[in-house]
Parts: structure tokens; C-alpha cells; sequence
């Protein structure tokens, strides 16, 4: 159904999507997701996985001692790294590659952030520009406050609205 319902999207369903998130004045700390579970970047990539396999996580922001965004880790970010197929997922199974052994060696550095006061339209135009559908949300001095995924604005848009979220992203 999800294939589906991407090939269904128009332009002008799209635009009326975002009017209607224009119309509502959500901003991006309406729907963030708060309580972030992050890493520092000196955490093993066993640690990463492990982490992200007991949490149930796909992505992990990476946070300086401040909580500041450094970069973002992802399960295929580790995976390819140690060479093994995505496939496999239980952390006891990763073996790092030579030299790569921690998630700075790893991290995507170039996050998709917004603000929180950022109007949900942006927030839709950040994801849409990101490959992994996720922005981080920081505040000035890019403390990490929370995350916003693709699947936070479906989750969170009307009934009416929830198709054509999903089509988009």
C-alpha cells in the first residue's frame, strides 16, 4: 500500500499538504520526539549496535560531552563499515574492520537540522532534502533537543492528511 500511495501523490496534493501545515502553525518542537538516546563519538561501533538493537533504533545522533550534534549514525553506516550484510544485525556478530573502530570513524557529519520554533513546512522541505527522512532538532548552539523522522509527521498529521505525508516522504 505504501508503493501505492507514493505513485498516487500530485503536486497539488503536496501543496495542499503543506497549506494545511501552514494553516495549523505547528512548529518542529510540536512533534519532536524529546528523550533521544545519543552516543559520543568515541563509543564503539559494537556499542552502536548493540544500543540500537536493544532500543529498537535504526539512527543514532552522535553529541559532543555538551550535547552538541556532531554527526548521526545509522545500522547501514556500521554494516558497511564492517563489511558484513545488512542482514545481519546482532551486535556479538560485528567484527570492525582495521582501523575502523569507533562511531566518529563512521558518523554521517552532515545532519539535517532545524530549530525548534522552525514552521512544519520547513521541517517537511529539511526531511524531503534528507536521505534518511530525519532532522535533528538543536537549539542555537546545537544542543541536541530532539528528532524529528518522516514517520513522526505521518503519525501525526489528520487522517485526511496521513496519505499524502506518506506519499511525499
Amino acid at each position: 500500500p505504501r508503493a501505492a500511495q507514493q505513485r498516487a501523490l500530485t503536486a497539488e496534493a503536496f501543496q495542499q499538504l503543506l497549506a494545511d501545515l501552514r494553516a495549523r502553525g505547528q512548529t518542529a518542537a510540536d512533534i519532536m520526539t524529546r528523550d533521544l538516546v545519543t552516543l559520543p563519538p568515541h563509543a564503539s561501533l559494537v556499542e552502536a549496535m548493540r544500543l540500537m538493537a536493544e532500543k529498537g533504533l535504526k539512527r543514532l545522533p552522535v553529541v559532543d560531552a555538551e550535547n552538541r550534534l556532531l554527526g548521526i549514525i545509522s545500522r547501514i553506516d556500521v554494516l558497511r563499515s564492517v563489511g558484513q550484510r545488512p542482514a545481519i544485525m546482532e551486535a556479538r556478530t560485528i567484527l570492525p574492520a582495521p582501523g575502523v573502530r569507533r562511531v566518529a570513524d563512521v558518523m554521517l557529519r552532515d545532519v539535517p537540522t532545524v530549530f525548534p520554533e522552525t514552521p512544519l513546512p520547513e521541517v517537511v522541505d529539511a526531511l524531503l532534502a534528507a536521505q534518511q527522512r530525519r532532522a535533528i532538532v538543536v537549539d542555537k548552539d546545537r544542543r541536541v533537543l530532539g528528532i524529528i523522522t518522516d514517520g513522526d509527521l505521518i503519525s501525526r498529521a489528520s487522517e485526511a492528511e496521513a496519505p499524502g505525508v506518506l506519499a511525499r516522504l
